[in-house]
């Protein structure tokens, strides 16, 4: 008997004389990876089996970039959605949200039928990859959308749990009528709930800016400021040190575009890194200047500085230098470097060795420089 003579067991049988066509819907639905078919504007008309683990049971007319973790780079999402527009090839490795939330790293290639047609199909096919198979380039992406994974499970769980100790906290405040103990002890586990949270804000942050979705709210904004909210966010940490700040401006008011929020929380995530890394009332300085369509904003200190060895690695998540372990998480500058980058700039960090103080320069965009200032 010829080993052709039975289909394979995984595929089903299309009806007798049904023809090619029935035939490439078999196979298109028993491919091993994910297929879909898209419309020129990126929704989804038909998925394959091995797809459902990405687009869930409710998929039909979704947007292909409702399933995608677009890095925090815009120019993969220009790309992207440029060939769709114009029919053309486009290859690489991103993230997706499974139907389950999960994220997984996928090379994507997308091939769209020529522009001349009037209805346009595109084929996308997703292959999961695991960090052994990724290039090199890739293998840190895989990494980031991973962790950034892990991340949301764990605030997620986090913030779960505090909520009941807030809760204790408060009954506390109802029957501790006078007694000195009852005080002391729902003082402390306030005081110990309300810097959980401000770390799971942190965590919350930073996630969403390792997988490129976090919101901005975008608008002219005064650098002058967003400096001054950083200054007031970061006043409690510089009193308890004693540590002065001194502010130089340039002659001319500054406006940028972009989330005063965010903007002014990088520069708080600077300055605290400055004077956590600084001795008692050791000077920080932060200095403005324009450089032709930009400005630069340095934060320097006196502080501890960083070696050479580490210097490259200071804005990875969760890096630290083992002797200068402070109790932060190290979460600080990757979130500000991540911020700066949303708004089309970048943070540099410059030190010239241990106890040679650290230097932060952030480059951001600018809108306009006005002489009334």
């Amino acid at each position: 008997m010829s080993a052709m003579t039975h289909a394979p067991a995984n595929l089903a049988e299309p009806p007798v004389g049904s023809g090619p066509a029935a035939w490439g819907a078999v196979l298109f639905d028993a491919h091993p990876h994910a297929i879909l078919v898209i419309d020129s504007s990126g929704r989804l008309q038909h998925a394959n089996r091995a797809a459902q683990w990405l687009v869930g049971g409710c998929w039909l007319h979704k947007s292909l970039f409702d399933l995608l973790e677009l890095p925090a780079d815009p120019a993969t999402g220009v790309a992207l959605r440029a060939a769709l527009r114009d029919g053309d090839e486009w290859t690489g490795m991103l993230g997706t949200r499974s139907a389950e939330r999960c994220t997984e790293p996928v090379c994507l290639h997308l091939l769209a039928a020529p522009k001349a047609e009037t209805e346009r199909v595109c084929l996308v096919e997703c292959r999961r990859l695991d960090r052994q198979q990724a290039e090199p380039g890739q293998a840190r992406r895989i990494d980031d959308l991973r962790q950034g994974h892990f991340l949301a499970g764990l605030s997620h769980e986090l913030r779960s749990a505090l909520a009941p100790i807030s809760n204790a906290a408060s009954v506390l405040r109802t029957v501790e009528d006078g007694n000195a103990t009852l005080l002391r002890l729902r003082e402390i586990l306030e005081r110990q709930v309300a810097r959980i949270r401000r770390v799971l804000d942190e965590l919350v942050d930073v996630t969403q800016a390792l997988q490129g979705e976090m919101s901005l709210v975008r608008r002219p904004v005064s650098l002058n400021e967003v400096l001054d909210s950083a200054l007031a966010q970061s006043e409690q940490q510089l009193d308890a040190m004693g540590q002065q700040v001194t502010l130089r401006l340039p002659p001319r008011a500054v406006v940028l575009e972009g989330d005063s929020v965010r903007l002014a929380q990088m520069f708080s995530a600077l300055l605290g890194n400055a004077s956590r890394f600084s001795p008692a009332a050791a000077p920080i300085a932060i200095g403005v200047d324009l450089v032709d369509a930009s400005v630069t904003i340095s934060i320097k200190d006196s502080g501890r500085g960083m070696s050479a060895f580490f210097l490259p690695q200071a804005f990875d998540l969760f890096a630290q230098e083992m002797r200068e372990r402070k109790g932060a998480l190290g979460i600080g500058l990757t979130l500000a470097r991540r911020i700066a980058q949303f708004h089309g700039g970048d943070v540099q960090a410059h030190s010239d060795g241990p106890d040679a103080g650290s230097e932060f320069v952030v480059t951001l965009p600018l809108i306009i420089a006005q002489h009334d200032r």
